[in-house]
């Protein structure tokens, strides 16, 4: 029993790790830093044994297998397919001016690899990044590409990812707790009118 619960726990944090890879940017911009000079990389094997990673890196790159179930889950949910070669299952996406494959290969065991591609036939990262919920109409779709492309201009003008991110934080919030506090106000008024 405690083998289960131990299990369901891993799981759970699995998950939630997947989820905050893909409710931000950071750890696609840290693939593409990564990726600057090395070009690609294999989660499982490099071309260069020596090569010592910070801590931070190593950490990273083993959080790549959860980065690509991440894409994968989010596109399965648009009817976007992957690319198939072989053993080999990858997709490709582009953030900013970069493109990027991040792949799986199959064999005995998985191995996933991240590598950077021209920007022909690539999918937006702020595509898969953003869900779009299917009671969502195309309207709303719209409405939420334009903040997708907003918050790209300003990060690509010097505007900090925290700094968005506390400000649409911040928004939201007061905008739930405005709802919340009309909301009574509103029933107030009804059973004034009853």
């Amino acid at each position: 029993m405690a083998e289960i619960s131990e299990t369901m726990t891993e799981e759970k944090q699995r998950n939630e790790r997947i989820k905050t890879l893909m409710s931000n940017t950071s750890y696609i911009e840290w693939l593409i830093d990564f990726t600057e000079t090395r070009g690609g990389f294999y989660d499982s094997d490099w071309d260069n044994p020596e090569e010592k990673l910070t801590p931070e890196d190593q950490e990273k790159v083993k959080e790549l297998p959860l980065f690509f179930l991440g894409i994968f889950n989010r596109v399965k949910s648009k009817n976007i397919q992957s690319s198939m070669g072989g053993l080999e299952e990858f997709y490709h996406i582009k953030y900013g001016n970069v493109g990027l494959e991040i792949g799986c290969i199959n064999g005995q065991g998985a191995s996933y690899y991240c590598k950077r591609i021209p920007l022909e036939h690539v999918i937006d990262f702020m595509d898969i990044m953003i869900p779009i919920r299917k009671e969502y109409d195309a309207a709303i779709a719209d409405r939420l590409r334009v903040l997708s492309n907003t918050i790209e201009c300003l990060y690509n003008n010097g505007t900090p990812a925290d700094a968005m991110i506390e400000a649409v934080n911040d928004t939201i919030e007061r905008l739930m707790s405005d709802k919340q506090e009309v909301a009574p106000r509103v029933r107030e008024r009804r059973e004034k009118t009853n």
